[in-house]
């Protein structure tokens, strides 16, 4: 592919990213996914008849925040699969990746959405904390929304004192992590991550 052709590529699939944003907007649906990031990759293979099936792919990289309806995230790289318009179906967040859903919260290595099922799934030291609860294990699947959680090898605790550490700068981050979250549902989309770091648990 030449350089032009490469460059009109780019500037197309940007405007179709930009009009399926804009588009789902005006409907207010709760399919409107925000994002920001350092810097951002597209690809879309070659037709085929052995990749026909294959999806475009969109790249955020560094201080990765995404937002769709009550879940937000953060993480340093996201790859997202879209469909022949550049509207999202499913992406993976990597790299400390950090999320909340209503009064959930959930730190991982990486973590997994389906833009269709809502399904979040959490793996590499997954944890997810409601209120005063922590439970960690070595995956753990929730329906953003919803009432059900599937959980790997489940460790918790039932009090947040009962994450154990004696130095301040621990007790620091519990104290911050027991806070009511603040809403991140509406308003601008914050320029870095405004989820706290994962506890010590």
């Amino acid at each position: 592919m030449t350089r032009a052709l490469a460059n009109c590529f780019v500037a197309m699939a940007l405007s179709w990213l930009f009009a399926a944003s804009q588009a789902a907007a005006s409907e207010g649906s709760e399919d409107v996914v925000e994002f920001r990031c350092d810097s951002m990759e597209i690809s879309r293979p070659p037709t085929t008849s052995s990749n026909a099936r294959q999806s475009n792919q969109t790249t955020c990289i560094g201080n990765v925040v995404v937002r769709r309806a009550e879940l937000t995230l953060c993480c340093q790289r996201l790859v997202a699969d879209a469909d022949s318009k550049w509207q999202w179906k499913r992406f993976k967040c990597l790299g400390d990746a950090r999320a909340t859903s209503a009064s959930e919260r959930f730190w991982a290595k990486g973590m997994r959405y389906d833009m269709l099922t809502e399904e979040l799934v959490l793996t590499g030291k997954p944890l997810v904390n409601q209120g005063g609860s922590y439970i960690r294990g070595s995956e753990i699947k929730v329906t953003v929304g919803g009432e059900s959680a599937q959980i790997k090898d489940p460790v918790g605790v039932l009090e947040a004192t009962a994450l154990s550490s004696g130095d301040s700068s621990a007790s620091s981050t519990r104290t911050q992590n027991r806070k009511t979250p603040v809403s991140l549902t509406t308003g601008p989309l914050p320029d870095t991550c405004p989820l706290p770091g994962r506890p010590s648990f």
